[in-house]
């Protein structure tokens, strides 16, 4: 009767309690001969209430043995479960305390003393409980149960997620300096063959003030800036800010929508303005694989007269497919442009006619990222994009455009690296004006905040 008692106390429907219940056969055996005639008549009643389900009355009867003189750790368990059946968990943690002080039973004390810690949501103690336990304890059926809840529990993981979740501020800011060997004027996407130095400034930062960053609303600010040593007509300034709504669809499902405004200066003139409504949707294939399906629509307005054939609006539609790994990092991408532009007309000239800047255009772009040591990344990244402008009285053109690039990162941290990069840009075009090739080299500094 006391051992069935004993093991019914404990009883769960996990097998991992399960495992303990002949350890618990040992410790009744044990501490039979111990009940005198008197108190052994609490116990047993004590043991029929507990497997009954009334936790109260055991408690009752287990306290009354106790009274009686009785001091062992088959009693000192029998009242911790018994307490942990009612949801007292300070008074569980007492006498599984107790339990702790007989050495043949401490590591099943401590296992236990981490289950309570977990049911008072205090994990940073339970992970002490089960790290005694995998340390110390030589029964292996233990030692795997505690590292199964350590593995489980791991309030590192746990807690970086729960901070970044629930973040208030986020903030990244690239510094680069840089050498360019034909510097693009990007306006018209044409080259002039002159080279030069660049210093580049890139700079982000959302607010969290609704909600978290799963299930919330976010504020966003934007800052480019790149500026070239003696060719400053090609400068080129933007700011910007929006606002992003995050939503958890399901457990796979993570989508969010965005309006923005962004303004660019280009050769310290007014340029454009572009007002963009953008929303994602990102779907979990598996625990390192990810679909992403975007699209964004973007309203540009003209700032100066003699940019106003630029004007216009531009969609883009965008499949993804990322692949995370320990070691490696992969990610390929479709993307489908469409623009409606004023498109250019020049009066009079030998260069008199209507020029098309509403392309369509397809791009195929893949990017693998390989690390080869604690601080040290490399990645190399391909693009192919096709550009089919409409046909004019002027104009019949057809751009292919591909781009190579090469770069190293060095990790400072895990918020700060240095990258040294080498991009390579060969755009074919059906008129000559638009075709070039282009290398561009930099070394810079990301930092994350």
């Amino acid at each position: 009767m006391r051992v069935k008692s004993v093991l019914q106390e404990y009883k769960m429907n996990s097998k991992k309690n399960k495992l303990l219940f002949v350890a618990l056969i040992v410790l009744t055996a044990f501490s039979s001969s111990l009940i005198a005639a008197s108190s052994s008549e609490f116990f047993n009643s004590g043991a029929s209430y507990f497997n009954q389900g009334d936790y109260a009355a055991a408690v009752k009867s287990f306290r009354k043995a106790e009274a009686l003189g009785i001091k062992s750790p088959a009693l000192y368990y029998n009242l911790a479960s018994s307490y942990y059946k009612l949801g007292e968990y300070d008074k569980a943690q007492t006498y599984f305390e107790k339990v702790r002080e007989y050495e043949s039973m401490q590591s099943l004390a401590e296992y236990n003393l981490g289950l309570t810690a977990l049911k008072m949501n205090d994990k940073k103690t339970a992970r002490k409980w089960f790290s005694l336990v995998a340390k110390n304890s030589t029964d292996k059926k233990l030692v795997a149960l505690a590292e199964s809840n350590l593995k489980t529990e791991r309030p590192r993981s746990a807690s970086k997620k729960t901070r970044w979740v629930n973040k208030k501020w986020t903030s990244y800011i690239s510094g680069r300096l840089g050498y360019d060997d034909n510097v693009n004027f990007a306006p018209l996407g044409i080259t002039r063959g002159r080279s030069d130095n660049f210093t580049e400034v890139i700079a982000t930062a959302d607010y969290l003030f609704s909600g978290d960053r799963k299930n919330g609303w976010l504020g966003e600010v934007f800052f480019y800036d790149i500026n070239y040593l003696n060719e400053n007509i090609y400068d080129e300034y933007d700011y910007g800010i929006g606002i992003k709504k995050n939503l958890q669809i399901s457990r796979n499902w993570q989508t969010y929508y965005m309006l923005d405004v962004d303004k660019i200066l280009y050769a310290s003139d007014d340029y454009q303005t572009i007002a963009r409504l953008a929303t994602q949707a990102k779907h979990s294939l598996s625990r390192n694989e990810r679909l992403y399906f975007r699209y964004s629509y973007e309203d540009i307005k003209s700032d100066k007269e003699i940019f106003d054939y630029l004007e216009g609006w531009r969609q883009k539609f965008r499949a993804e497919y990322r692949l995370y790994r320990k070691q490696d990092r992969a990610r390929i991408y479709y993307e489908l442009e469409l623009n409606n532009r004023n498109d250019l007309t020049v009066l009079t000239g030998v260069n008199a006619g209507v020029y098309s800047y509403s392309p369509t255009r397809h791009t195929l772009r893949g990017r693998y990222a390989r690390t080869l040591s604690r601080q040290w990344q490399l990645t190399g990244d391909l693009s192919y994009r096709a550009s089919d402008y409409p046909v004019t009285a002027s104009q019949d053109r057809q751009d292919d455009r591909y781009r190579a690039a090469l770069y190293a990162d060095y990790r400072f941290t895990k918020k700060l690296k240095l990258r040294a990069k080498v991009d390579y840009t060969s755009n074919h075009s059906t008129k000559d004006i638009f075709a070039y090739r282009r290398t561009v080299y930099s070394l810079g500094l990301n930092a994350l905040f």
